[in-house]
């Protein structure tokens, strides 16, 4: 299956939510008889602020329209396209409708699940990072959400606020290829990771990663694998630095070689941030809700990056080898946390011989 398959339809399935920020997960009884929309709503056609101002500033001011929906008017007429199927009225339980198929999607972008779409994505990362087998960097972060009702401290990180937690692995594109989210606050990046259905996927390999192979120059077969940071679980196909004790030269180069390589992850994270004034405060709904908005803006980074990159992420927006990528230095109040690094992980004997081999 390609990675970008049907995505026309998982981003207007997704987006609705953006669209209608005000949609309700819960059925609820209606009068019998009431119309679906009041008057004063029907007539938005003809004044609401999107037929009327929005039009008048796409004509205007193009560039002012792009930066405000960070889209340019083709882009954003094709994604609004995608949704209106969805968001007109049809019958009464039309909502319920749409989010049963949200809910009932496993992954909000499609997984590589062929030796060739991950070679693809090894190859990505060789080329433009100089880290072969690499089919993937994997982070974590802490989602602000607002107390959930009778929730206890089931949701109260180390922080001290109370959060979803938003996992991911990118490819060198800075797109993502998996989300997990909704496990809650509690939990760190390692217990995230072995709850997710990524680890049941990868402990098995039902999902097409290439057999093992030997490393450039090299004699000895190794995995795949997914660079992260300390917090994760060292496998044998999930590669960690070094820890930062009496290092030796040669795992000083390794812990940078793929901490350039991870970074991919960061700069993905940081754009999300940037771009979203959702994260710039506790998003005042429950787990579940929240989760799916969450969802539904990484199923747009895809969407932007694909259509219209140049716009969402202008030149400098990421990290280079000579500076920062511009998101690290916007003022913003974000209310996106790292995880808690997770000490004292005991690591098979097999997967710290696969980081040794990756080091020589």
């Amino acid at each position: 299956m390609d990675p970008m398959q049907d995505v026309d339809g998982i981003i207007a399935i997704v987006c609705v939510i953006m669209i209608m920020p005000a949609i309700n997960l819960q059925h609820r009884d209606r009068v019998r008889g009431r119309q679906w929309v009041g008057p004063w709503i029907a007539r938005r056609g003809q004044y609401g602020a999107y037929h009327a101002l929005m039009q008048e500033l796409r004509q205007e001011d193009p560039r002012s329209y792009k930066n405000f929906v960070r889209m340019d008017k083709d882009t954003f007429t094709e994604l609004l396209e995608l949704v209106t199927p969805l968001i007109k009225k049809k019958d009464t339980f039309m909502r319920n409708s749409i989010l049963d198929i949200i809910k009932n999607r496993v992954f909000i972008v499609c997984v590589p699940n062929s030796n060739q779409e991950w070679q693809n994505v090894a190859n990505q990362f060789e080329e433009k990072w100089q880290f072969p087998n690499c089919i993937g960097a994997m982070d974590g972060k802490h989602v602000a959400i607002k107390c959930p009702a009778r929730s206890g401290s089931t949701y109260y990180n180390y922080k001290h606020f109370f959060s979803i937690i938003l996992l991911a692995i990118v490819d060198a594109d800075y797109n993502f290829v998996y989300v997990d989210v909704g496990c809650n606050g509690r939990s760190n990046d390692s217990g995230v990771f072995n709850k997710s259905k990524l680890y049941e996927l990868l402990e098995t390999n039902k999902i097409g990663v290439p057999p093992l192979r030997p490393l450039p120059g090299r004699d000895s077969c190794v995995p795949y694998v997914i660079v992260g940071d300390d917090a994760f679980p060292l496998k044998p196909y999930l590669l960690k630095p070094y820890p930062n004790r009496q290092l030796d030269m040669d795992k000083r180069i390794f812990n940078y070689r793929l901490s350039r390589a991870r970074r991919i992850s960061e700069n993905v994270f940081g754009i999300l941030t940037s771009r979203s004034g959702v994260f710039q405060r506790p998003i005042a709904l429950g787990p579940d809700k929240a989760s799916l908005i969450v969802l539904a803006i990484c199923a747009l980074h895809n969407f932007s990056r694909a259509r219209s990159r140049n716009i969402y992420t202008p030149a400098g927006g990421f990290d280079d080898s000579d500076r920062p990528g511009e998101w690290r230095n916007e003022q913003r109040r974000d209310s996106v946390f790292d995880i808690e690094q997770q000490a004292g992980n005991r690591n098979a004997d097999n997967a710290r011989n696969v980081r040794d081999e990756y080091c020589e």
